[in-house]
C-alpha cells in the first residue's frame, strides 16, 4: 500500500459473530488517514462519528459516545458478499423494517432498462383474494421535528412503477399495474378469488434509487 491518493485499504477483523445482529466497527482517530464518503446509502449500514465532533449538531447523542450521521452519505466501506443480507427470502421473514439485519430484498443496481422482479411461489395453489406489498421509504430518515426539512418530495427509495401478476395453471396474468406510486404500503384486492400458484412483482422504476427495495410480500386467501 502506497501513501496518499484514493485507494481501498483492507482491515482484518478478528471477530466471530455468533448470531445475526448489529455489529459496530470502531476505528480510532488517526490524523494521517482520511476516510472518504460515498453518496450510495444502503439499508442497515449506518455511519457513526464520535460525539466530540457532533456537539451542537441535530444528530448528536449525549447518551452515547457516538452520534449517527444523517443525510445522504455513508463512509466508504466494502464488506464480504452475503446473499442473505438483501436476499429475496427476506420479504417473507415477518420483519417489516431493519431489526438485527436489513430484512428486505434489494435488487442489483440498475437503470431499469430491464425491470427487476421478485417471485413468491406457494407450496400448493391458493385462492388469493388480496395482495400486499411493503416498499422501502427510508426509515432511517430523521423527520420527527418541525425544524427538519424533508429533502425530497417523494422518498427516492420508494418503488414508483410496478406490475403485479399471478400464475394460474402455468400462465401469468396481470392483476395490477401501478404508476407514480408514493406510498410505502400498497394493498391490492382482487375482484374475485384467484386459484394461483405464485405471485410476481415486477419493478419498472423507483423514485430515484437505482435499486428495487421491498420489505414484505403478503398474500391473503378467501
Amino acid at each position: 500500500m502506497k501513501a496518499g491518493g484514493t485507494q481501498w485499504v483492507r482491515v482484518p477483523v478478528n471477530a466471530k459473530i455468533d448470531e445475526n445482529d448489529w455489529c459496530l466497527l470502531e476505528l480510532k482517530k488517526n490524523p494521517a488517514v482520511q476516510w472518504h464518503a460515498s453518496a450510495k446509502r444502503l439499508v442497515g449500514l449506518k455511519t457513526a462519528i464520535g460525539n466530540d465532533e457532533t456537539k451542537g449538531k441535530n444528530w448528536s447523542n449525549r447518551h452515547s459516545r457516538f452520534g449517527f450521521q444523517r443525510g445522504e452519505q455513508n463512509l466508504c466501506v466494502r464488506l464480504p458478499q452475503d446473499p442473505q443480507v438483501y436476499g429475496a427470502a427476506n420479504v417473507l421473514n415477518g420483519w417489516p423494517r431493519p431489526f438485527k439485519g436489513a430484512n428486505l430484498w434489494v435488487s442489483k443496481e440498475t437503470t431499469f432498462a430491464e425491470p427487476e422482479w421478485l417471485e413468491v411461489t406457494f407450496a400448493k395453489p391458493a385462492a388469493l383474494r388480496e395482495l400486499q406489498f411493503l416498499f422501502d421509504a427510508d426509515l432511517d430518515r430523521h423527520l420527527t421535528n418541525t425544524w427538519v426539512r424533508a429533502p425530497h418530495a417523494v422518498e427516492p427509495d420508494l418503488v414508483k412503477d410496478y406490475d403485479v401478476e399471478v400464475r394460474v395453471k402455468g400462465a401469468w396474468t396481470k392483476v395490477a399495474e401501478v404508476r407514480d406510486n408514493h406510498q410505502r404500503r400498497r394493498v391490492h384486492e382482487l375482484a374475485q378469488p384467484v386459484e394461483a400458484e405464485a405471485v410476481r412483482l415486477t419493478v419498472r422504476a423507483t423514485n430515484g434509487t437505482p435499486r428495487a427495495q421491498v420489505y414484505e410480500v403478503r398474500a391473503y386467501t378467501s
